[in-house]
């Protein structure tokens, strides 16, 4: 399976019945073709601001460790306002309702930070988060 196909499976995975939906507004962005993955490697800040129509960037990261890729994000966090860098670990021990949300691969996760807090609201309005874990919650960001 390729990268591109394993994104896709893993999208679908998070967004599915089975975690709950965990991340609905990732499929909805599938879906609408606003996902697009970069190629390992490829420079962060040139993906900055990200194309008309993406939603989502995935910037894979191969063979970095799992507590230097949250480094990175943190540092394009703050040198990038207007966005949210999330990263993604096969090392990342947070599960949700006992499974791990993870991506097989180390990738840099970027959003449009007006959306991603604009849908994360309404989930929050919508009683969505209410069983979350509030450790996972506050490595996402989301303030409960």
């Amino acid at each position: 399976m390729n990268l591109k196909e394993s994104l896709h499976k893993w999208i679908a995975k998070i967004s599915s019945h089975e975690l709950g939906p965990a991340y609905p507004y990732a499929l909805k962005a599938l879906m609408d073709n606003q996902v697009i993955l970069m190629n390992d490697g490829d420079n962060v800040p040139d993906q900055i601001p990200l194309r008309e129509g993406i939603s989502v960037c995935v910037v894979p990261r191969i063979g970095i460790e799992y507590n230097e890729l949250g480094k990175i994000c943190d540092y394009y966090n703050e040198i990038f306002p207007d966005y949210i860098f999330l990263d993604t670990h096969p090392e990342e021990t947070l599960r949700l309702r006992g499974q791990k949300t993870v991506w097989e691969y180390p990738a840099i996760i970027i959003q449009k930070k007006d959306e991603l807090l604009e849908a994360r609201l309404n989930l929050i309005k919508i009683g969505f988060y209410k069983n979350w874990d509030l450790c996972l919650l506050k490595d996402l960001g989301i303030d409960f």
